[in-house]
């Protein structure tokens, strides 16, 4: 009787301490950005705000989804995004501006200033894609940006900025390293985008 009790107690504690869940893996949208210094012009003594960045709900949780053949998309069931795509790249989008010093000051969606400018911005796609035999893997970005005065709500510049890189394998962490390379190479040619504008 004391052997069973022994062998019972040993099954639920290691019984217990299993979990017949897959360990998730998260990743982070964080593109090593490198912002030359750019020529200022008349945004220097202007403020933008970057509001909340637009997009489908695709990119507005944690999930991490791919696409396959034409109309195919799937989530990876043991990865996903510690900070939603959208969130992510809006933060990438005031940290880019920031570095680029053209504007004097560069506000957040939730801040309460007044400002001359905003920053529009529509995430249309931000995905790994896979062929149907699985013998290519890519990811696209594909963003529009649009710059808005203020005071008479024109439309100053509107761009629509897209890159696609090859990922080097057939997995979830290749696909963030070259999504995140795509978003980093983005954010440079809008940084020189904003210059222009600016000038």
């Amino acid at each position: 009787m004391v052997k069973f009790l022994v062998v019972a107690l040993l099954a639920f504690v290691f019984t217990s301490c299993t979990s017949t869940r897959a360990h998730i893996s998260e990743y982070k949208i964080a593109p090593n950005l490198e912002i030359k210094k750019l020529k200022k012009g008349k945004c220097s003594n202007k403020s933008i705000k970057v509001t909340q960045t637009f997009s489908s709900s695709l990119y507005r949780n944690l999930n991490m989804n791919y696409a396959q053949g034409s109309y195919e998309i799937g989530t990876f069931t043991e990865s996903q995004w510690s900070v939603s795509p959208n969130q992510a790249v809006n933060a990438q989008l005031v940290n880019m501006l920031n570095a680029s010093e053209l504007f004097q000051s560069v506000q957040v969606a939730q801040s309460r200033t007044k400002n001359d400018y905003i920053l529009e911005t529509n995430i249309e796609d931000f995905m790994q894609y896979f062929d149907t035999n699985e013998k290519k893997s890519l990811v696209r970005v594909k963003m529009s940006m649009t710059l808005i005065d203020v005071k008479s709500n024109k439309v100053l510049a509107s761009k629509i900025f897209k890159t696609e890189l090859p990922a080097k394998e057939f997995n979830a962490a290749s696909g963030v390293e070259a999504l995140n390379l795509a978003l980093g190479s983005i954010l440079e040619k809008s940084s020189l985008w904003f210059e222009k504008v600016c000038q």
